[in-house]
């Protein structure tokens, strides 16, 4: 077996957060719910949605309009990526590919699978800013900046969304000369696929176009009633950014990719879901909440609408 990361308490300064996770993945099981194909990026959004702020509530209908909520914009980071054409993202704002080329890079920090890695240490591995984490800092200085333009903020909006969920989805904070999982080939209920998109589309059909259609409020609220029994503030302390890279890093380097080595040439199924899902399920909460507080601090800053009216 190749030589893995350090042990979770080890790897990681948020130990509240990781200690929830590895307790988790050792003892709990839970009711279904996917990772971040298009359904898993709208979960993280109405997760958001629903632990915003009145002043962050006005101020993202100030910025999308009315009834446009998060997650109608979770997935625009995505489609921009294979556009040929213009599009409209959430049917409020024009997205032009030729404008987003080189986004690619913003989704992911490549952290060698193998490093011992700490927070002060994360940017050597995001070149001229071109990772996860520095973009949702630039997104969230967009978005509390007064004066920024509307349109700026729209994008950083959508940005911010998608990218907090990306964060979160453990591989794509790792790499062992694999591109995050991507060379990697598994067998997931007699569908061959890649690692990474094995942890993109774990639970639901293999299908992405099946998720397309799925509404993510049944899931949400799963997941809500998990939130509710948890204790969440210390998610959100420190430097949470850099948290969450650590803490997915963690997860790959002492969980995804050592139980990979040991199935390796071996189909997955049921149990492989039922093992992983309560590490699915505490990922995605923790990128709602999280959304929620980068916007709840951002609008807090800079208010828009109405919101910005009654602090006046």
């Amino acid at each position: 077996m190749r030589a893995r990361g350090s042990s979770l308490r080890k790897s990681v300064s948020a130990g509240a957060s990781l200690a929830a996770i590895l307790a988790l993945f050792l003892g709990m099981c839970s009711s279904p719910v996917m990772a971040w194909g298009p359904l898993g990026h709208k979960i993280v959004g109405l997760l958001a949605q629903d632990h915003l702020t009145p002043r962050a509530r006005e101020s993202v209908r100030a910025l999308l309009g009315s009834g446009v909520t998060l997650d109608k914009v979770a997935n625009c980071a995505d489609t921009v990526k294979y556009a040929t054409a213009p599009f409209m993202c959430a049917g409020v704002f024009e997205m032009n590919p030729n404008d987003f080329k080189g986004t690619g890079v913003w989704h992911f920090i490549d952290i060698p699978l193998d490093a011992h890695p700490a927070a002060d240490q994360l940017m050597q591995w995001c070149p001229q800013g071109n990772c996860v984490t520095a973009q949702i800092r630039k997104d969230a200085d967009i978005l509390s900046d007064p004066v920024a333009p509307l349109s700026e903020k729209r994008v950083a909006l959508m940005f911010a969304v998608h990218f907090v969920g990306d964060l979160h989805q453990p591989l794509h904070c790792e790499n062992d000369h694999d591109q995050g999982g991507n060379k990697e080939q598994v067998v997931f209920l007699g569908v061959h696929k890649r690692l990474h998109e094995l942890w993109d589309d774990m639970i639901l059909p293999e299908n992405w176009r099946v998720q397309e259609r799925e509404s993510p409020a049944l899931w949400v609220r799963s997941l809500e009633n998990d939130l509710a029994r948890r204790k969440t503030a210390a998610w959100t302390r420190g430097d949470w950014i850099d948290d969450a890279a650590l803490e997915s890093h963690a997860i790959s380097a002492n969980i995804i990719y050592p139980q990979y080595e040991k199935d390796r040439g071996r189909p997955l199924g049921a149990a492989y879901q039922k093992k992983m899902q309560p590490i699915v399920r505490l990922r995605l909460e923790m990128a709602g909440v999280r959304l929620a507080y980068l916007l709840n601090t951002a609008f807090a800053k800079a208010p828009l609408g109405a919101a910005k009216t009654k602090t006046r």
